[in-house]
């Protein structure tokens, strides 16, 4: 599957501020419960169920969302950090997964 462009210029978002036209919004993924200690920017590979689908026209306009379940990291690459950062990374994201696998 070839990557997915997530930005949306223009988007309308629900806060009191009108948005600028050519500005661009990334949708937000929040994980609870993980302190790894991630890069600022770049690369991750998620293992993932989607638990429900909305689609929904408002004014004319059709848009569509998805909750997805994000159950396992399985791989972090991080951009313009030091090679031993990442290597840390990496590292912290190992002994969270041998700690997963021993509760399981």
């Amino acid at each position: 599957m070839d990557p997915i462009n997530l930005g949306r210029k223009g988007y309308s978002c629900p806060e009191p501020v009108s948005p600028d036209k050519d500005s661009v919004h990334y949708p937000t993924l929040y994980i609870d419960d993980v302190a790894a200690d991630l890069p600022d920017e770049g690369e991750i590979t998620l293992k993932y169920k989607v638990t429900s689908r909305n689609t929904s026209e408002r004014d004319g306009k059709k848009s569509s969302s998805i909750c997805l379940e994000c159950r396992k990291i399985v791989d972090v690459e991080g951009e313009d950090i030091a090679a031993n950062e990442d290597k840390e990374t990496e590292a912290t994201l190992d002994r969270y997964a041998e700690e997963e696998s021993k509760k399981s």
